[in-house]
């Protein structure tokens, strides 16, 4: 027995992160084949074919498949094509099927899916490695349960989208930058930028990270303990934030070839992209100042500028961590309906942002708002309070003088600098938008569950029982997945009320549902169908159209399938191009008084619904 407990002991993290893997799969792999997921068949059937057609046929221009730019995606899903090919069964995605048609795409579904979610998993090892190094073994291994055990990361993980990966590199590359402020090595300059070429060939919106890095080197000078000698800090720092830029240019150069032949392309991914493009000149004379300045002036200016903010240190982290906790009360009040200032389900539902919007969020950090919302109710209950806890116990004094405290707050600026962006550029961070800031959400709540569990009352009780911490830890995550199976990344915490929806730009959840009941009917092959999601016909075996015209909408139709995601969308086409009798029916069938014949609520929220609506609804009405 003492032979098992002390193994127990020694193995305890690696045996977290086996149980943590085996769990992810456990729930993962049936959902592979068996969800349909939207705008995922731009890349199966278009864009993936595409790069590899292109990279057989040294067309480099045509690797160009999207504007995110989606590399890595096709890269790794692109491994299906040996097995299946998506284009034979293309353009039968919207009309009536064979059984083994259906069969086939479901096949094609696997294949492409498949790659990515197993390179998924295969990260966490490489998180555990580089969060092991940055903090401790424990923290680490609590770290990657998290993340792992998260059902929005497992649900991102399970179909084919830029942000299935983004989370991976970006959340990499900062591990690194991390890694170099503490260790000094040029070595994780390298992996830094690396992972930063990754990230920036998955999704464009990773430029932040350039910003976000220089941000960390004067942050590091002013707030961390060690006293730098400003002309060593400064050459050293300039140094490895070239190596991390340049090599982060060079893995772009050399896995993107429509950069070998146009510069145009290269720069709309890094330098020019949409979000750094209005700052790109400004970064460069910065860079330039920082190059003379570190080389020709000895850090003089910096030094000037700075050192008067190194004697009230304590008071700038505090006022961070203050103001952070201030701003996620005001998201709890509203919430729960104690103030009323902002609504967040509205906000998120148009979250590209508009000309209505602009003005509200600017004066009134509104977005700032609904990226802290969405943050605290995608988390578990469990993590959402070790998050808090990380940041509140971090103003006692002998926490405040750990190196954990600075790298919190160097996480956490992360997280608010993304949210900042994201309101001036005037896009609302829904779930799939601000995939890249669970991850390092996940940290800050690992140290916080570190610090809980050493406590002097818990301390001693742990410190020989690890494994039965980490026990509890993955139970508890796991009651997350079985309570939002198997609709993953349309989870929402427990505390967040019902009348609430998280995710209200879904990505498919309920589609295949719908589709399979579909399926069951008598004669399903011989249906005609309209639904709100092309996710929905792809996996129906008759006749399905998702246009709204009044040729399209009218009574041959025999079922309307229509969801939550697409409510704003459809209702505003609908009083558009159809006739108003036609749409003030579909205002009848998106409304919670409808008659539906099929019903999915998901988590079991009201307002996060799919239906299935036979026609004798609109029957009668006379068409345009």
């Amino acid at each position: 027995m003492k032979k098992l407990k002390s193994f127990l002991q020694k193995k305890s993290s690696t045996l977290l992160i086996l149980l943590v893997i085996s769990i992810n799969l456990f729930f993962g792999l049936p959902r592979i084949a068996n969800f349909s997921a939207i705008d995922e068949h731009l890349w199966t059937y278009d864009r993936i074919p595409q790069f590899w057609n292109a990279i057989e046929q040294q067309k480099w221009k045509q690797t160009n498949i999207n504007d995110k730019p989606g590399v890595t995606d096709a890269i790794i899903s692109g491994i299906g094509l040996l097995f299946v090919d998506p284009l034979e069964y293309k353009s039968i995605r919207q009309e009536p099927k064979s059984e083994e048609q259906l069969a086939m795409m479901k096949k094609i579904n696997t294949a492409m899916r498949l790659p990515i979610y197993l390179f998924t998993l295969a990260m966490a090892p490489i998180f555990f490695i580089f969060l092991k190094k940055l903090f401790n073994e424990t923290i680490a291994a609590i770290a990657v349960a998290i993340i792992y055990l998260s059902p929005i990361i497992l649900g991102i993980s399970l179909f084919i989208n830029p942000d299935s990966l983004l989370w991976i590199f970006s959340s990499l590359s900062i591990i690194c930058f991390l890694l170099l402020q503490k260790t000094g090595k040029s070595s994780y300059a390298h992996a830094s930028g690396a992972f930063l070429g990754l990230a920036l060939l998955t999704k464009y919106v990773s430029t932040l990270l350039y910003a976000y890095f220089l941000l960390l080197i004067f942050l590091n000078y002013v707030l961390s303990k060690s006293e730098h000698d400003p002309a060593k800090y400064f050459k050293k720092a300039f140094s490895d934030y070239l190596r991390m830029f340049l090599i982060s240019f060079a893995t772009i150069f050399v896995l993107y070839p429509a950069t070998w032949i146009s510069l145009k392309v290269f720069l709309k991914r890094t330098l020019l992209s949409r979000p750094f493009e209005p700052i790109w000149e400004f970064f460069l004379a910065f860079l330039v100042l920082f190059f003379v300045d570190a080389f020709l002036l000895n850090g003089r200016i910096f030094k000037t500028i700075l050192d008067p903010f190194k004697k009230y240190k304590k008071h700038i982290i505090l006022f961070f961590f203050s103001s952070f906790l201030l701003a996620g009360a005001v998201v709890l009040l509203n919430t729960y309906g104690i103030i009323k200032t902002y609504d967040f389900e509205l906000l998120l539902a148009s979250p590209k942002g508009g000309d209505q919007d602009t003005f509200r969020i600017m004066r009134s950090a509104g977005g700032v708002f609904t990226g802290i919302f969405v943050l605290f109710f995608e988390m578990s209950p469990i993590i959402f309070l070790s998050l808090i806890f990380a940041v509140a116990s971090s103003f006692k004094n002998d926490l405040f003088e750990k190196k954990s405290t600075l790298s919190i707050f160097f996480l956490l600026s992360f997280i608010m600098l993304y949210y900042l962006g994201s309101a001036i550029n005037h896009i609302e961070s829904t779930i799939r938008y601000q995939i890249s800031v669970l991850p390092i959400a996940a940290v800050i709540a690992a140290i916080g569950i570190y610090r809980l569990a050493n406590i002097k009352r818990l301390k001693g009780f742990f410190e020989q029982r690890m494994f039965l911490l980490y026990a509890m830890l993955a139970a508890a995550l796991t009651v997350s997945l079985i309570s939002i199976k198997p609709f993953y990344f349309s989870y929402a915490s427990s505390f967040l009320p019902k009348d609430y929806v998280l995710n209200v730009k879904d990505m498919g959840d309920g589609s295949f549902e719908a589709a399979r009941y579909l399926n069951s009917l008598p004669d399903a092959k011989n249906l005609t169908v309209w639904a709100d999601k092309v996710a929905v016909c792809e996996l129906f075996v008759g006749t399905c159209h998702v246009n709204l015209r009044p040729n399209v909408v009218n009574d041959e139709i025999d079922y309307f399938v229509v969801s939550r995601g697409r409510t704003e969308k459809s209702l505003s086409f609908s009083s558009e191009r159809l006739s108003a009798e036609r749409a003030s029916h579909f205002r009848e069938m998106y409304s919670s008084e409808c008659e539906c014949e099929y019903e999915i609520e998901i988590d079991e929220r009201p307002g996060n619904f799919i239906r299935i609506i036979k026609n004798k609804m609109i029957e009668n009405v006379d068409e345009k």
